[in-house]
């Protein structure tokens, strides 16, 4: 993938997360931020971006969960939780 290429993903909403969670995880494994998701306590950089990334990503709605959650991981698991 060429380095300025943009990518959007629609908002996290109440009905999409499946189709978000799966465009999430490929724009933070793009960005090089997954490992931020999976493994927070490995990068601390990475996991306040990918949680930066994901905060970006959803609706005003959410982002209590988000800003609340610890890490990145807590905050993809809170969502998960929420939505799965």
């Amino acid at each position: 993938m060429a380095e300025g290429l943009k990518v959007s993903i629609e908002k996290l909403d109440v009905d999409n997360y499946t189709t978000w969670s799966q465009q999430m995880k490929f724009l933070l494994v793009h960005k090089k931020l997954w490992k931020g998701v999976a493994d927070p306590a490995g990068d601390a950089d990475r996991t306040e971006e990918a949680k930066a990334v994901i905060s970006l990503n959803v609706r005003s709605q959410h982002l209590g969960t988000v800003t609340a959650a610890a890490n990145a991981k807590v905050a993809w698991d809170a969502l998960e939780a929420i939505y799965k």
